[in-house]
């Protein structure tokens, strides 16, 4: 099945390349080549002809000696410092430099302990002085410089709020303080309102009119009262049921009693 099925896939290729052979021998289409494909085709053809020739033709000849001598330019002296600094070894150039800085502290003199705390102190005295001197400065020219920027926004602000008479009145304290009073009285007087137009009417018992009237810590007392006695009730209730569960379960294993010893068929 497999030679059959190659078979018929070349025959069906055959019969496809002979219909693009006599596709394109029947078309007379002539594509017209621009300068650039020409050019890259004359190109292309002297690229070849060149490398042909040059693999076809004999290798080059061998040239005599050479009595050329380039001149070079002269080391610089920091370039050579910089040579013998990197070729010196680091703890050599470390231990150079310490007895460097020995040798000139020992030939200068020392000044005197008291003579350089007090050259110290007035020292510290006129930096801080120059720094707060110059803190000042700064904060002057930092204030200049918002004033001048307000004053730029001020003069490109063309924009002129309109306020009314009524939210001038507002804006004045006494004002505000009647205003407001006024809204609280008119608060009152829609609550008293609401309360008066409230159809209920609350029914109390003669019980309740004879009962005297109590206190939020008598009430919370009676509740608190009240409820350790329901919990008291609740566990005497569950004892009373379990002490009758388990007479019932000791009177029914004396009725149901395993005689002793073997039993006799």
């Amino acid at each position: 099945v497999k030679e059959w099925e190659q078979r018929r896939k070349e025959r069906e290729r055959a019969a496809e390349e002979a219909r693009e052979e006599k596709e394109i021998a029947a078309c007379t289409f002539t594509p017209d080549i621009g300068k650039s494909q020409r050019m890259r085709q004359g190109s292309s053809r002297l690229f070849e002809v060149a490398r042909q020739q040059g693999s076809s033709s004999s290798s080059p000849s061998q040239r005599g000696p050479s009595d050329f001598t380039p001149a070079t330019n002269t080391v610089r002296r920091s370039m050579r410092h910089a040579r013998e600094y990197m070729e010196t070894n680091v703890f050599d150039r470390l231990a150079s430099h310490g007895r460097r800085r020995v040798s000139r502290s020992r030939g200068c003199e020392m000044p005197s302990r008291k003579a350089e705390t007090r050259l110290s102190e007035v020292q510290m005295q006129t930096i801080m002085h120059s720094f707060l001197t110059r803190q000042n400065e700064r904060e002057a020219r930092r204030q200049e410089k918002l004033g001048m920027l307000e004053r730029e926004v001020r003069a490109d602000c063309t924009h002129e709020p309109k306020i009314c008479d009524r939210s001038r009145r507002m804006s004045v304290p006494k004002v505000t303080e009647r205003i407001r009073s006024k809204h609280s009285e008119s608060r009152e007087g829609m609550l008293r309102e609401l309360e008066m137009s409230r159809p209920f009417v609350p029914v109390v018992t003669a019980k309740a009119r004879r009962a005297r009237s109590r206190t939020v810590v008598e009430m919370s007392y009676d509740d608190m009262s009240r409820r350790r006695e329901s919990i008291a009730r609740l566990a005497r209730t569950l004892k009373d049921r379990k002490e009758a569960e388990e007479e019932r379960r000791r009177s029914v294993n004396s009725i149901i009693r395993v005689p002793d010893g073997p039993l006799n068929e």
